[in-house]
């Protein structure tokens, strides 16, 4: 019988070492893949939380910018009153010369039957007709003062609903929670979320504890760094106070609007800084040039008469009423004619706009009523009571007003003027939901997110020692406006001393729109 030769070569060996090869790759593959998912989710929370901080300090200098332009354009406003005050000062005393000039004219002719009552009567025509235009003027002048007013209270409650916006109505949480909800890839990413910030508040790490109760007081900055002030000059005290604190710790814990000095309800005195503003416009502006200085040398009219000029504008706090008033005290004019020696001698006009506005107001009480409003609703000048919907000036508050200038504008609390933006994002588990039912968001049976024996010791996505992930991100809102090089540069300015030459740099302000955003490093 045949040997049959039987190998003695050892088989399978190798399946043993290729099994435990492939347990440990299965391992590393899942821990890298749900590293990458940590991974992917961190970096998916930083970007969301770096975009909502931009995002919100964007909206937020956006208000901001706005007041200051609404700030502005009620100075222009005003400017412009000292600018027809100015004018009716002139016309005034133009038709005053004329009138009598007419009357010694007529006195020259009169021995002249027939010539010197033709002349007289031309002349009388003339100037009478000249004095009731003249008249009328100073009724539009005060009339347009009204409208100024109208126009700035318009402005001054849209400042007060931007400024709502910052503290109350959220816009800039509601600008960062839309941008956040972009970044959402499944699971919602949590903002600024009470529950997580009392939560991080008391962490060991400093900078995470100071973000956590910056996100928690977003509004409250806010709230003290703009504060509302009228034109005043006595009273005001320190425009820093703690008037505007104690306003903005009322609104929190109650929710409601007190009236300390400084809110929106009961603003405070500028000590002078809307009147020093004017007066610095008027002083350094080409075209404010009639208003500050209407004294001029000996000049010729095309008839030949000599004329000399002299008289300027003012703005200031009217004594009485306390309230804002432009006025031309002593206006003079003197007027000459060598050929016929005729001589109004010299001439004076004095006014204010806040009478030129009780005169036009004395002239509404007097006329139609609804004839007006029709034709000031007609030339666009305001909208009726029934159709405003709050963008234009109300007829009734200029038919029922008087001038008295600015009654309320913002302005920067010394004390705070840096606000921070902070986004404090937080996601629990994995936000991919991979594993998920995608209609009912449970995990499903089948799915884990690593081996069970490692997830029976660390779940990776639900780990309950450290169940939330979380990102901050800061944005700054600054006031930076180019360097001024100008030595005039010097109200509001303070010297940088950085280099040759005088440096000046603009402090923060609501009266130029630098405000700007960046985030922090």
């Amino acid at each position: 019988m045949p040997l049959t030769l039987r190998s003695t070569r050892p088989k399978g060996q190798a399946l043993i070492l290729v099994m435990a090869i492939v347990l440990i790759a299965s391992v590393v593959v899942f821990m890298v893949y749900n590293s990458g998912r940590a991974v992917n989710e961190k970096i998916n929370l930083v970007n969301a939380a770096d975009a909502a901080a931009y995002s919100g300090a964007q909206i937020a200098a956006r208000q901001l910018n706005f007041m200051a332009y609404t700030n502005r354009a009620m100075l222009a406003n005003e400017l412009a009153v000292g600018h027809t005050l100015s004018l009716q000062m002139e016309l005034d005393l133009a038709a005053q010369g004329i009138s009598q000039i007419a009357d010694q004219l007529g006195a020259v002719l009169g021995w002249i039957p027939i010539l010197g009552a033709i002349v007289d009567a031309i002349v009388n025509a003339f100037a009478g007709t000249l004095q009731q235009a003249v008249d009328i003027h100073g009724y539009l002048v005060g009339f347009h003062a009204t409208l100024i007013d109208a126009n700035n209270a318009l402005y001054s409650d849209l400042q007060y609903e931007a400024y709502r916006d910052l503290i109350s109505n959220g816009v800039v949480p509601a600008a960062m929670r839309s941008v956040v909800d972009e970044y959402r890839i499944r699971a919602p990413i949590l903002l600024n979320d009470s529950g997580t910030l009392s939560q991080f508040q008391y962490s060991e790490d400093a900078r995470v504890a100071s973000a956590a109760e910056s996100a928690q007081g977003l509004n409250t900055a806010f709230c003290e760094m703009v504060m509302f002030v009228t034109p005043g000059l006595q009273g005001a005290g320190d425009l820093g106070s703690n008037d505007v604190a104690g306003f903005c710790s009322d609104l929190a814990s109650s929710g409601t609007e007190g009236t300390q000095s400084g809110s929106g309800a009961n603003p405070m005195e500028d000590n002078g800084v809307m009147v020093g503003m004017l007066r610095t416009m008027v002083a350094e502006f080409g075209n404010a040039e009639w208003i500050r200085n209407r004294d001029m040398s000996t000049y010729r009219t095309v008839l030949g008469f000599q004329v000399r000029r002299q008289g300027s504008t003012t703005v200031e706090i009217d004594g009485l009423t306390g309230q804002l008033n432009w006025r031309a005290v002593n206006d003079t004019m003197r007027v000459g004619d060598p050929i016929f020696n005729l001589s109004p001698g010299t001439l004076t006009a004095s006014g204010d706009i806040s009478g030129l506005s009780g005169e036009a107001q004395d002239l509404v009480d007097a006329s139609d009523i609804g004839e007006v409003l029709r034709l000031m609703a007609e030339n666009g000048l305001c909208e009726p009571e029934d159709t405003n919907d709050g963008s234009e000036p109300s007829c009734d508050a200029v038919l029922n007003g008087r001038y008295g200038g600015v009654r309320r504008y913002t302005y920067l609390n010394p004390t705070l003027q840096n606000p921070v933006i902070t986004a404090f994002v937080s996601q629990s588990g994995c936000g991919d939901f991979v594993g998920y039912d995608n209609s009912t968001g449970d995990q499903l049976d089948q799915w884990h997110d690593g081996p069970r024996f490692l997830e029976e010791r660390r779940s990776f996505c639900n780990d309950e020692e450290h169940p939330t992930v979380y990102a901050v991100s800061q944005a700054d809102v600054f006031f930076e406006r180019p360097v001024c090089l100008d030595a005039a540069c010097s109200f509001g300015f303070q010297r940088l001393n950085r280099g040759v030459g005088p440096e000046l740099n603009e402090l923060p302000n609501l009266f130029n729109p630098f405000w700007q955003a960046r985030l922090r490093p």
